[in-house]
């Protein structure tokens, strides 16, 4: 069975939102699986089991930061933040995490 492309179990692909388990997400070893299981089952359901790295209240002098609500999750070496321009929530690994930073700081005038 394959889901954007990953090849994943069948449980997976069957699942339907409501029927997932978060505690899964702990036994499966494969990241590309990982990053499906996440979408599958919701970001949101993972916002609250992280450690939260960064948020825009850290920058109460810049509105855009404020605007964006945006927050730097990690759980597991995922990363989840919401996008500064269109408030959607994302799934970034540890490398594209550190492209999403700089980008960020090159846009604020930080770099």
């Amino acid at each position: 069975y394959y889901c954007n492309g990953v090849i994943v179990p069948q449980w997976l692909y069957k699942a339907k939102k409501e029927d997932i388990k978060i505690s899964d997400f702990y036994n499966i070893k494969n990241a590309d699986i990982r990053s499906i299981f996440i979408k599958k089952a919701g970001i949101e359901n993972f916002m609250n089991l992280g450690e939260v790295i960064d948020t825009y209240e850290n920058y109460p002098e810049n509105e855009w930061w404020a605007k964006s609500e945006y927050k730097l999750i990690d759980i597991y070496n995922y990363f989840f933040n919401t996008h500064p321009t269109f408030g959607n929530k994302q799934i970034s690994t540890i490398y594209q995490c550190m492209i999403l930073l700089f980008r960020h700081l090159r846009q604020f005038g930080f770099l």
